[in-house]
């Protein structure tokens, strides 16, 4: 990367590398039988360069003809797109230690045997199907830059997924257990599971109504996506995001409080930098209801003459290849502060309603606005505070920044959705629509 660098200097007035690496195995098993393996080892660079106020972009598997990398990157500068944005000087960064060693001995006899343990507590005890996905990964980053910025990280990860499927559907309930080394679910974990899965076997019509819904960390993707939508410093550039011009406001319910922090140390995924070399920090969004600010990666920042937020990643929403991607600030680390109710405070308070586990859809519908439409998959009806089964065929629909104004209470505790870490969220007057 020195190479590189050196000579991309020699032909642009800044210049940045970037490098990626990614090794995994995972086994899956369906119905108690392993039916993929799969290894892989997926390495990359990416090379910005910027001269004369314009930037220019290529990415490379290796290193092996430096020359033609830089010539690309001079080559991609035909497109005349702006940057009179400077990439960062060094600065202290947070310390992170993600790396467990014992990743370093996990195949599939070791993934093998976790999942049959799980498949063996649920044999005889579930209607459908109980199946298991199951990995172990280490990752590795580094940027460097021409003004001296020079930061790299070394992570582990692994994750264990039961999911307990519905009889004659491809529905189903899963938890994911994910942690930096090989962390196993308790029973205490699975027996929650099972009950769950067990209370929301019969299918019920409810028809077209409104009352209180209670969304569970699983279904909040879709509120991620508007989030991420609404808050990017593009939208307050060009002045089409709700929250442009509500800094300082109070746009949802004072019991909501969300933020991004890539410094947590507990989750998997913490990071001391974003992928342009900028030191991470948290970072409040709404804190108490009141909106504080949008998101900005390098380029955004210098328009918006604000500082950057640390947020610039390399990420896309489809599993695209992040090397192939160029930074765009992305709420990567999202968090959502836990309120004062217990998970079963929260369902005693339900006469009628329904908890949300996970939703189809959420990407559907006006992200920039808030507006959304989900199908629920599945979505538990409540019955005097107890589940007693799952909606048939429903939808949930409305704005997010309307619905997150009207919130009844927020579980006093997180559970990991994908690695992240949220609590359930309760609000009232929903609108749902069945058969």
């Amino acid at each position: 990367m020195e190479e590189t660098l050196k000579i991309a200097s020699k032909v642009a007035d800044q210049a940045e590398v970037f490098f990626m690496e990614g090794s995994g195995t995972g086994l899956n098993m369906e119905d108690s039988k392993p039916t993929d393996v799969k290894g892989a080892i997926q390495a990359g660079y990416a090379l910005r360069i910027i001269k004369d106020g314009k930037i220019g972009s290529s990415y490379t598997r290796n290193l092996i003809d430096r020359e033609e990398f830089v010539k690309n990157a001079l080559d991609s500068m035909v497109g005349q797109v702006k940057a009179d944005f400077v990439f960062p000087e060094k600065r202290p960064i947070t310390s992170i230690s993600q790396y467990d060693k014992r990743i370093e001995n996990i195949g599939f006899p070791e993934l093998m045997d976790m999942c049959n343990e799980m498949m063996n507590f649920f044999e005889g005890k579930v209607q459908g199907q109980a199946d298991c996905y199951s990995g172990a990964g280490i990752s590795r980053r580094r940027v460097m830059n021409t003004s001296g910025a020079d930061y790299q990280e070394k992570s582990t990860k692994f994750h264990l997924i039961p999911a307990l499927i519905y009889p004659n559907t491809s529905t189903s309930i899963w938890r994911y257990f994910e942690a930096n080394g090989p962390e196993k679910p308790t029973e205490k974990d699975l027996q929650e599971q099972l009950d769950l899965y067990t209370n929301s076997l019969p299918e019920i019509d409810i028809g077209s109504k409104k009352m209180k819904v209670m969304f569970m960390p699983g279904a909040f993707i879709g509120f991620e996506w508007r989030l991420n939508t609404g808050i990017h410093a593009k939208r307050f550039l060009n002045k089409t995001s709700p929250l442009a011009d509500k800094v300082g406001q109070k746009v949802m319910s004072d019991k909501i409080t969300i933020y991004n922090d890539p410094l947590d140390q507990s989750i998997p995924d913490a990071c001391g930098f974003d992928d342009e070399g900028v030191p991470t920090k948290k970072l409040d969004i709404i804190k108490d209801g009141v909106f504080q600010t949008c998101m900005a990666d390098l380029d955004y920042a210098n328009k918006m003459k604000m500082e950057p937020t640390g947020t610039g990643f390399r990420y896309g929403m489809w599993g695209d290849e992040g090397i192939t991607i160029p930074p765009a600030p992305y709420l990567k680390h999202l968090r959502v502060k836990p309120g004062d109710m217990s998970y079963n405070e929260m369902l005693a308070t339900m006469d009628e309603g329904i908890a949300i586990f996970n939703v189809i859809g959420a990407h559907s519908g006006n992200l920039l606005n808030g507006d959304f439409s989900f199908g629920l998959n599945p979505g538990f009806y409540v019955k005097n505070g107890e589940i007693v089964g799952r909606v048939k065929d429903a939808m949930v629909a409305g704005n997010m920044y309307q619905l997150f104004s009207n919130v009844i209470g927020i579980e006093n505790q997180n559970h990991k959705k994908n690695g992240i870490p949220l609590p359930c969220v309760l609000f009232d007057d929903v609108s749902i629509s069945g058969k």
